[in-house]
């Protein structure tokens, strides 16, 4: 019986799949970048926006790369093809809120800017300006030296982009323990970059939740993979970008348990973050004034919770007093000690998946016991609850119930009348409670009956 022969097209497309893949990555560049110097004073308002199209086509050379991998040259043209348009279809999403300026950048940010560009030198490092501690005042310093005053703004939100991409890669090296698929890593990856929190996160908002996020995945990344000092140096710069990263910091202690973080690299964590504070201590700044940032931030809103879907949202509480305040702080600590005693007592049994849901499982409930929160603080939870998604397809709605509430609570903030959500919010908190809930059985149950599995996915064919 005689062999089919190959279509021509495809023999040619296989034969010179690197210079075709070259020629299209060049092409997409310069229509990308055409886009933007054509489009930008238009959508930013701005008669200097044209510049920007340097550091968009960067960020969006990062995302093709980051998802291709380094032989991106050798993947079939037609995923290839894929991986540009997901690219450039993320960033563009972006760049249509860039002129966006929310609350937040006019009350704070757009005045530190100033005073950084009317202060010579590097005085202001010595300064305590805003609430935020100093490794993120140091990229506003640097954008407020560098940077036009019109543009100011986008390189701003350019900057949580960029971390918004690095989340985006360590989600996916993330899924890439246990579902190695092509399509699955990829998935995963374009899934946070065009999640809606993320997006309003940076691109609209201006704020910087994605800075320590990624910094924070990078650290259970490694942890995971048992590269101990990266994991603490990750870990001390999440927390030195935002308290918020004390919501994954108790995974140290079941890596410690294990072994994958050695006792004796305990000091990288209190080293790298006294180093993120050393510019600003050698410009002249007090180190007791940076060390208490994040106490005076605990104070500056009394409310029992800002927006955020949890406990005190479920209660329709707004106020709260001291002894009530100062019980669920207790009541928050115990439930991570008791965690973490199931994850000592079950160690035997844990694994990067039960990791992985365990670091799920803090940062969902610790904010959703805590009071004071902000809409923005399940953020990490967001995230994580992609990989929990592509690990248990079956399971897809405990990300659809994190994300949508998440992302919904971000809306009367930047969109509506500040924290006004007297019907949704409840409905919103049940919704989260309910993915605690159901991520809280799937890990005890992986954790006790570790043969009793339920599937992780309906089997697909290979990518």
């Amino acid at each position: 019986m005689q062999k089919a022969k190959r279509r021509p097209d495809g023999q040619f497309f296989t034969r010179n799949r690197k210079s075709i893949n070259l020629f299209f990555f060049c092409a997409s560049i310069l229509v990308f970048a055409a886009m933007i110097v054509i489009s930008a004073s238009s959508v930013t308002n701005e008669p200097k926006a044209a510049t920007l199209s340097v550091p968009l086509c960067l960020l969006y050379c990062l995302i093709a790369f980051l998802a291709a991998g380094k032989k991106m040259l050798d993947l079939p043209v037609d995923r290839f093809l894929a991986i540009l348009v997901f690219s450039a279809f993320a960033l563009l999403v972006r760049y249509m809120f860039l002129s966006w300026r929310s609350s937040d950048y006019v009350v704070c940010l757009e005045h530190w800017l100033s005073h950084v560009r009317e202060t010579p030198g590097a005085t202001t490092l010595a300064q305590t300006i805003g609430n935020y501690n100093t490794p993120y005042f140091y990229i506003v310093f640097l954008i407020g030296k560098l940077t036009d005053l019109s543009l100011e703004m986008f390189y701003l939100k350019f900057a949580s982009v960029l971390f918004d991409i690095v989340a985006a890669y360590y989600i996916m090296r993330l899924v890439s323990l246990k579902d190695k698929r092509g399509w699955v890593r990829l998935g995963a990856f374009y899934t946070i970059l065009l999640l809606p929190s993320v997006i309003l996160n940076g691109s609209v908002w201006t704020q910087c939740d994605s800075i320590y996020a990624a910094f924070a995945l990078g650290g259970l990344f490694y942890g995971i993979t048992r590269q101990g000092k990266l994991s603490l140096l990750f870990f001390a710069i999440a927390l030195s970008f935002k308290l918020q990263a004390i919501f994954i910091l108790p995974m140290i202690i079941p890596l410690l348990i294990l072994g994958y973080i050695r006792w004796k690299d305990l000091w990288v964590f209190p080293a790298a973050f006294f180093a993120t504070l050393l510019p600003s201590a050698l410009a002249g700044r007090n180190i007791i004034d940076m060390l208490s940032i994040y106490l005076k931030q605990v104070g500056d809103f009394p409310s029992a919770t800002l927006g955020c879907p949890n406990l005190f949202g479920l209660l329709g509480m707004t106020g709260i007093g001291s002894a009530v305040e100062y019980a669920m702080i207790l009541i928050s600590g115990f439930g991570c000690c008791v965690l973490l005693y199931i994850l000592y007592y079950f160690r035997s049994n844990l694994n990067e998946e039960l990791l992985c849901l365990s670091a799920f499982l803090f940062v969902l409930i610790i904010p959703y016991t805590l009071p004071r929160m902000h809409e923005r603080y399940f953020y990490l939870a967001d995230l994580l609850s992609v990989l929990f998604a592509f690990w248990f397809s079956k399971r897809w709605y405990v990300a659809v119930l994190v994300a949508v509430s998440s992302f919904l609570c971000y809306l009367p903030f930047l969109f509506g009348n500040g924290y006004e959500m007297p019907f949704a919010l409840p409905l919103l908190s049940l919704a989260m409670l309910i993915a605690i809930g159901i991520v809280l059985k799937q890990t005890l149950s992986g954790l006790i009956h570790p043969q009793q599995q339920i599937p992780d996915r309906d089997p697909m064919p290979k990518y």
